[in-house]
This record gives structure tokens, C-alpha cells and sequence, in this order.
């Protein structure tokens, strides 16, 4: 379905850079990149600016540490990363030996690795937590993969990146008029949903207990300027499952 202009805003934008002195990797975090539309800086992230330029199209410009083969990994509304279940802040920079010069080596590899920040997930839903549900401004995610050559340190032209942005959550749109169904829908619910997933790629998270894999989503009031009028779009959203799963909508 065609994204509506509340599930397109960005508030947050963070920008997670991975580096290696060698192209097929390993590659180790190096810096980060963060927008908040509210102004506020992040500790230990550069402050960039974002200029919405066109429909559906943003800009951001960059300046990352050059010396390097460098992936950028982009996430949008979700600032917040869990590892294992518990939320992640720690994020220490690479060092390198002589960034530009053909002998350049990474001499501390940085934390996380490439390799573990791919098994990062979103916050994970609590099916006890009547205010835990998905509302917009939608998390999406993005890279830029295979690297980047950033060796060449006296380059001083710009490198644009392209980068498209996805959602990573399932949109339920409702249609009923209850003048002609003689059904008033004041809540919504998910039966059999996931808590959350990965970001790179978009995998739906399995709980250590198979039992507690599948929960069901808290309620979410129907309402909105359509509810119960004709169709409402955005009225319910859940975390991607697979068919195996058999959610379905309360």
C-alpha cells in the first residue's frame, strides 16, 4: 500500500558505519551518524541534518573518516537496538594506523563487529504491556552494501549514496461502515504475532522458549478520521511473520 505522510516521517535517523583495511572484511563499527527532528545531539554520534527534498525524498550529507573500505547501515524511528534482549550502547570506534598510506591496517578492530550488529533487533513487544503497540512514525531500514572505497584520503569530491528505505513493519488498512455492517470495531489485536525482528535483513525474532515465539499483540483502539466510516487505513500494525505462523487479526 501507497505510504501515508505519517508513516514517511522521520524523527530519528541513525546512520551506523562499519570499516575494514581489506574489501572482503572483516569489518568492525567505526562512527555513527544521527538526526533527531527535535535538535538534540547523541553522545558519541556526529550531528547530521536532514532536507526533505521532493516527495518521499530526503537528504542527508556525511562526513565519514576516510582510509578505509566502508558499509553504511541506515535505521529510521527506532533508535533503540536490543542484543540477545537487552538494549546495546556499546559502540567503540575503530583505530587505524595511518589513514591514505598503502600500509594503512586496522590496529583495534572496533565494537560491535559487522557480524553482530546484523543479529541486533528491534525493541521486542510485551504482550503484558497494554501501551506496547506499533504506531507511527514507522521504523525502516536501509544500507548501502557491498563497501565503499574511502582509501584514498586526498579525494575531495562528494560520493553520492543512494540508499532506499523500507518499512519493517505489515499495514492493516480496515474497511467497515457500520451504518451498513451494523458493526462498531472500537479495538484491534494480533493472535499468533511476532515481538519484533532484525534489521539486516528484516527476519522475524524466535523466542529461546518456542512457546513464548508467538504472543498477541495488546489492543489498539480503532479509531481515526475513517473508523467504523469506510475505510481506515493504517489501523493496525504488527511485525512481518511467516504464513506458518497463522496470525490473524482481533
Amino acid at each position: 500500500a501507497i505510504a501515508t505522510t505519517e508513516e514517511n516521517e522521520i524523527t530519528s535517523l541513525d546512520i551506523y558505519v562499519f570499516s575494514s583495511d581489506k574489501e572482503e572484511g572483516p569489518y568492525t563499527y567505526q562512527e555513527r551518524f544521527c538526526y533527531r527532528a527535535d535538535g538534540s545531539t547523541v553522545p558519541n554520534a556526529t550531528k547530521i541534518i536532514l532536507t526533505v527534498e521532493g516527495n518521499n525524498v530526503a537528504l542527508a550529507t556525511l562526513r565519514p573518516k576516510k582510509g578505509l573500505f566502508t558499509k553504511f547501515y541506515c535505521i529510521a524511528n527506532q533508535p533503540k537496538l536490543l542484543k540477545a534482549g537487552a538494549e546495546y550502547t556499546v559502540f567503540t570506534p575503530l583505530e587505524q594506523s595511518s589513514p591514505g598510506a598503502d600500509y594503512n591496517v586496522v590496529t583495534k578492530a572496533g565494537v560491535p563487529t559487522e557480524t553482530d550488529f546484523l543479529t541486533f533487533t528491534t525493541p521486542l513487544l510485551d504482550p503484558a504491556e497494554a501501551t506496547d503497540i506499533l504506531l507511527t512514525p514507522l521504523p525502516m531500514v536501509g544500507s548501502y552494501s557491498p563497501a565503499l572505497d574511502l582509501r584514498d584520503i586526498s579525494m575531495g569530491s562528494r560520493t553520492r549514496i543512494n540508499m532506499t528505505l523500507s518499512r519493517i513493519v505489515s499495514r492493516f488498512d480496515i474497511i467497515n461502515d457500520e451504518k451498513l455492517s451494523h458493526l462498531t470495531i472500537t479495538g484491534v489485536s494480533m493472535g499468533h504475532g511476532r515481538k519484533g525482528v532484525t534489521f539486516f535483513p528484516v527476519v522475524p525474532v524466535e523466542d529461546v522458549d518456542p512457546t513464548k515465539t508467538l504472543i498477541t499483540y495488546p489492543d489498539r483502539d480503532f479509531d481515526g478520521a475513517d473508523a467504523n466510516k469506510g475505510t481506515q487505513t493504517g489501523a493496525f500494525y504488527s511485525y512481518p511473520s511467516p504464513i506458518a505462523d497463522k496470525g490473524y487479526l482481533i
